[in-house]
């Protein structure tokens, strides 16, 4: 689901907002009131474990689950002697609490300096610099006369997303490969912290290209340069969303420094019990996004994603949506009856008969809770006290779609805060500026006249977007029309509560399965605890920490034996930290995604930009290798070893695969330094012989050691099929 922008409130609970809107030309600059600032402070102290926050200024006030992790940028709001109540702005950790400021004489947090001009408005200097490789159409519009570039947010003062009323610089200087725009913002008051956005306009035609798709930049409280696309790699096809390697390179595990036998420690095993099928038809295994790519690109590169062991393709949305190249774009759509913007419909269909004799199985993306965007929830909020005003809104949502204006929620309603999750999920704008769709017989009879022609043209499984947003009962009335066309549909809950997902899950509609990458991810990178409380606990603890409702009836393999399953998607991906801390590269990524492939069940999709990277492509490629060698397996063990007096992190990761007999077992090693496995921790008495990937036969005694020991380059994994 795409965003707009995070909201440190309810971070982590809420649905991403619809996502960045180009300018209005039609807006008009208004007078907004500035923003006072409030003292900032970067956490510095608390270790590796983070500082203890509690619900109370008082020492004996109850602990939170989480604590505040070193690096979070918070907001002061109250202080109390060496008592501190606090708001989070960026990092990891409660959004809010009561903190302690020194300990022991050492200081905890470090204040954040912004520079002042002598009314007291922040005046925050630096600059943006555009990298020409990696952005390639933002630095050819930054060549433009008269292009600025502006820095946009929620905030009015930030222009509320629209770029023309949005905060500047118009100094630029061009470097060897790069652009940078330089300036200071008089008399502008934001809060340090405060999340925004880049994007390079030329004023005089209100014209832009908004590359940047994540992540939020934090506004300066010093003299800084910000990247332009931070983290975004430099794109082969540009515009294509298809950054990195084609086809991906695969290389067999190699070992180039000595390599350090595993110590001895602590086997925690984790229970791999997935509950029945909720599909009414069977999920694929293994999905590839081709996440905004074109579909003239889907197919040149069909063959090499079939060969990959994938049996099904993902596009982007493809109806008529808001006019740009963004990625978001796809997600804001204009009119149903209309395929343009990855391609044609006849494009789509050659695409989806090129699969079928791959045996690929193309899934389509629908997003039909809403609309695209047409004015700023500022611009709403205001409306609704000037009839003439949201007359005018009104008459442009209904001239730039192809729905009537009945056929919308009314009355508006700003979906924020806690009411992403609640009852009013159905009905409010997301971040009060989605074009909240109604559920009556017109809105079906358009949206299924889209699905006809997806499967006209030969698709043959549904994604349903933002589908926490849709009535079941909405949901329902597509879901009929796609059972009887016997075609496999999914819907993204964007949750860790579980009876939302029961919700649609009911309605045999498998569901995304946020709380197990949210355990996994626990799981990996914290103690034995946190492998111990599975998937209940992990999804407790975020609730918990973001005011959500207990989930406590998850088995430990989560929702479902197709649940669609990922380490990162392409909402973690572009709004990093977002959605329930999810975040990081996808080298970070590359022990999830080495779980989740050697896995006997469960849909995986895989993102394209951790499939293209050169770092953890190969590993990705041989662990899809992996499990169609093993597709016989009817049920997986794991376990994670930790080593004693070492890090609280687990040092290896074991996926046990069975059938009939012992199948193959995948070994990942967690550590960035090579390791010699002495043995794997089997029962008593099983013996067996592997063929790892290089060829060369490893046998195993009936005490589960190795005769040679098995050696795991670092952050990667050796794949073993038993003969």
């Amino acid at each position: 689901m795409p965003m707009r922008t995070p909201q440190p409130a309810v971070l982590a609970v809420c649905h991403p907002p619809a996502a960045v809107k180009p300018p209005v030309a039609a807006a008009t600059a208004a007078t907004e009131p500035t923003l006072e600032l409030s003292a900032t402070h970067s956490v510095v102290g608390g270790g590796d474990k983070g500082l203890l926050v509690r619900q109370g200024a008082s020492l004996s006030s109850a602990e939170l689950a989480e604590r505040l992790q070193r690096g979070a940028t918070i907001r002061e709001l109250e202080l109390q002697a060496q008592r501190m109540h606090y708001q989070k702005v960026t990092g990891s950790g409660p959004t809010s609490g009561w903190i302690s400021t020194q300990l022991k004489g050492t200081d905890l947090l470090q204040p954040l300096a912004a520079p002042l001009a002598p009314d007291g408005a922040a005046r925050p200097r630096g600059g943006v610099r555009v990298d020409h490789g990696r952005s390639p159409r933002a630095a050819e519009a930054s060549a433009q006369p008269g292009a600025v570039c502006c820095l946009v947010g929620e905030l009015p003062v930030l222009g509320g997303w629209d770029p023309k009323r949005a905060v500047k610089f118009s100094k630029k200087t061009v470097e060897k490969g790069a652009t940078v725009w330089t300036g200071t913002f008089e008399g502008v008051k934001v809060p340090p912290g405060q999340p925004f956005k880049c994007c390079i306009l030329h004023e005089a035609s209100n014209t832009y290209v908004w590359e940047e798709a994540g992540p939020m930049h934090s506004w300066p409280a010093s003299d800084e340069i910000q990247e332009f696309e931070a983290g975004v790699p430099a794109h082969t096809a540009p515009g294509h969303g298809a950054p990195g390697v084609w086809p991906p390179k695969v290389t067999l595990p190699k070992v180039e420094a000595a390599a350090r036998t595993l110590g001895e420690g602590i086997d925690q095993w984790i229970p791999w019990k997935p509950p029945a099928s909720c599909g009414a038809v069977e999920a694929p295994r293994t999905i590839f996004h081709a996440f905004h790519w074109p579909f003239k690109l889907v197919l040149e590169r069909l063959k090499d994603i079939a060969d990959m062991g994938f049996d099904a393709v993902q596009i982007s949305p493809a109806q008529k949506s808001k006019h740009g190249h963004e990625w978001w774009a796809r997600y804001q759509p204009e009119d149903y009856g209309k395929i343009e913007g990855l391609g044609s419909w006849e494009e789509l269909k050659e695409l989806c008969r090129r699969a079928d004799e791959l045996k690929l199985r193309v899934i389509g993306d629908v997003v039909f809770n809403h609309m695209l965007v047409v004015g700023s929830c500022h611009e709403w909020r205001q409306a609704q006290a000037n009839p003439a005003r949201l007359k005018q809104l009104q008459e442009r949502l209904v001239r730039e779609t192809s729905m009537r204006l009945e056929d919308f929620q009314w009355p508006w309603f700003e979906m924020s805060g806690e009411h992403w999750d609640n009852e009013n999920r159905y009905e409010g704008w997301g971040s009060g500026e989605w074009s909240e769709l109604r559920y009556c017989e017109r809105v079906v009879a358009a949206q299924q006249k889209h699905l006809r022609l997806l499967l006209d043209a030969g698709v043959r499984g549904i994604r349903f977007d933002a589908v926490k947003h849709l009535r079941p009962a909405h949901l329902e009335e597509h879901l009929q029309l796609l059972r009887k066309e016997k075609v496999f549909a999914y819907g993204e809950v964007l949750s860790v509560d579980e009876t939302m997902h029961q919700e649609y899950m009911a309605l045999s509609c498998p569901s995304t399965d946020f709380p197990l990458t949210v355990f996994m991810y626990r799981a990996l990178s914290e103690g034995t605890v946190a492998a111990q409380e599975g998937v209940s606990g992990a999804a407790a603890r975020v609730a918990k920490a973001t005011g959500l409702k207990s989930a406590k009836r998850f088995p430990t393999s989560a929702l479902s034996g197709d649940s669609v399953r990922f380490a990162r998607n392409h909402d973690t991906v572009m709004n990093p930290g977002l959605y329930y801390g999810l975040g990081g590269s996808c080298v970070e990524a590359m022990g999830l995604w080495a779980w989740l492939l050697a896995l006997h069940d469960g849909s995986v999709l895989v993102f394209p930009e951790d499939l293209q990277n050169q770092e953890c492509g190969s590993m990705i490629c041989r662990a899809l290798r992996f499990r169609n060698q093993l597709r016989a397996a009817t049920s997986s063990e794991v376990c994670l070893r930790y080593e004693r007096g070492a890090s609280a992190r687990p040092a290896l990761l074991l996926v046990v695969l069975r059938g009939p007999r012992l199948l193959g077992a995948a070994v990942v090693n967690l550590r960035g330094e090579p390791v010699e496995v002495p043995s794997l921790p089997l029962e008593p008495g099983i013996t067996g012989t592997f063929r790892p990937e290089s060829g060369e036969l490893l046998e195993l005694d009936d005490t589960g050691r190795f005769l040679k020991p098995l050696v795991v380059p670092g952050r990667d994994a050796q794949f073993l099929v038993a003969v």
